[in-house]
């Protein structure tokens, strides 16, 4: 069941709780959550004050109940405990996830900036829900009542038209060539170079996979790496030359970055 944590001070706290956890349990997942000592925790419900070696159960501690939080400042074994991390599960609209590392004390924005670094999605280009309640960038992810395991589903926007917003998955790249020139493909950050590749043999079947080397600033690109791990995004141009298929593409990768 889902319970409130209130402190005297700042944001409510949601955790959840088993009718045969103690009164310590709660007291521990406080401390995991905002960083502050268990044994500094003083929990109140119903004017009550709660005994740690209970369950919460013997207080008649039901669904949605508020419990109140006093901190115990100074004395034996104070502490400010470091919050640890947890990892939470990110969902995409087409069914995709994956998962990334967060802390507590985390804002939704080095959320933003943590999947930005693992997928390649931009940071303003997500917006991301929990419990289909928007999170805004200045909370916390104990704010938003996020803990070890949660799920938090992201949309991606781009501005359309007017006041219209688009939710998108995809982006159009630019493929140069030496032959035809240059032409645009639609590309998604987790997908892999040959992927691409495939795409590329897609748009024009004269560019057979085995036989394109792609180059994104200069830097060769390997066939199991993801779009997003080059940092290619919206509008980004790739450069592909043609080589003998003979030759392995990571052996092309290791020749080119040697050569640059």
């Amino acid at each position: 069941m889902l319970i409130k944590v209130q402190p005297l001070s700042g944001k409510i706290l949601e955790i959840n709780v088993y009718p045969e956890d103690k009164v310590y349990t709660i007291k521990e997942k406080v401390e995991q959550a905002r960083g502050i000592s268990a044994q500094q925790l003083n929990l109140i419900f119903r004017n009550q004050k709660m005994v740690g070696n209970k369950t919460i159960s013997e207080f008649k501690v039901s669904d949605g109940v508020t419990v109140y939080m006093t901190i115990k400042l100074g004395g034996p074994g104070y502490r400010i405990v470091k919050a640890t991390g947890m990892h939470i599960n990110v969902n995409l609209l087409d069914g995709r996830n994956f998962e990334i590392k967060v802390k507590p004390t985390d804002t939704v924005l080095h959320v933003k900036r943590k999947i930005h670094e693992a997928r390649g999605f931009h940071i303003y280009q997500q917006i991301l829900l929990f419990r289909r309640q928007g999170m805004t960038d200045e909370q916390t992810v104990s704010d938003v009542g996020i803990t070890e395991g949660g799920v938090v589903h992201m949309l991606l926007n781009m501005p359309g038209y007017g006041h219209s917003t688009r939710f998108v998955t995809e982006m159009l790249i630019t493929v140069h060539t030496l032959s035809i020139g240059s032409f645009e493909i639609d590309v998604e950050p987790t997908d892999t170079v040959r992927q691409v590749k495939g795409k590329i043999q897609a748009a024009c079947h004269r560019f057979p996979i085995e036989e394109q080397f792609l180059i994104f600033r200069r830097r060769g690109m390997a066939d199991m790496q993801m779009v997003s791990d080059y940092g290619i995004t919206e509008g980004d141009a790739v450069h592909m030359r043609l080589e003998f298929a003979r030759r392995s593409n990571a052996n092309r990768v290791l020749r080119y970055a040697s050569a640059a």
